[in-house]
């Protein structure tokens, strides 16, 4: 008797083992700064109630692009004013920006305006020594590394003077899907 509840306690504690590192590549952790000499920064401008940024990074599997690693970056609850992030990014990796927000739209003319979930995913390839800029709905965009931006910049001022989105990027319609998720 002993022995079959040590192998089925064994068999459950494998079990919970597998599915729980399968799933650690699906759910987010917090971002941490990359400490290398060669870092890229990213600096991340989120106004109040506009959606969670995650950070997605992704390699090459030949015909799609797989995740490799999820990260959030979470904003003080307490806190409801613009909110500047700035996180060291490692260079040359595959880089997905995802933000997800709610916005109004008018579905036909005259109509009502109804709120709809909007998720966009912005790739590039962070480049060392390079400074970004990421604000909701704007994209993300190459900046000068003296270049100021508190919690009062207008993020349409910071795109109107540095409209080209970041460079290089690559195809993230290309996502591998699997049959577990979405991605």
């Amino acid at each position: 008797m002993p022995s079959f509840f040590n192998n089925s306690l064994s068999l459950a504690v494998l079990t919970s083992a597998l599915i729980l590192s399968g799933c650690s590549n699906l759910l987010p952790r917090q971002h941490k700064d990359y400490t290398g000499s060669d870092a890229a920064t990213l600096v991340i401008q989120q106004e109040e109630v506009a959606g969670i940024v995650t950070l997605l990074y992704y390699e090459n599997k030949g015909e799609c692009y797989d995740r490799i690693e999820i990260y959030t970056v979470r904003p003080n609850m307490f806190d409801s004013s613009r909110r500047i992030f700035t996180l060291k990014i490692q260079p040359g990796k595959l880089l997905a920006v995802q933000q997800i927000y709610n916005t109004k739209k008018q579905f036909y003319p005259l109509g009502p305006f109804s709120t709809v979930q909007v998720i966009k995913k912005l790739p590039f390839i962070p480049q060392s020594g390079k400074r970004y800029y990421f604000a909701v709905d704007r994209g993300v965009h190459e900046i000068p590394n003296d270049y100021v931006i508190t919690s009062n910049t207008d993020p349409q001022k910071v795109i109107s003077e540095f409209p080209q989105p970041a460079q290089p990027s690559w195809d993230s319609t290309r996502i591998c899907r699997h049959t577990w998720g979405n991605e």
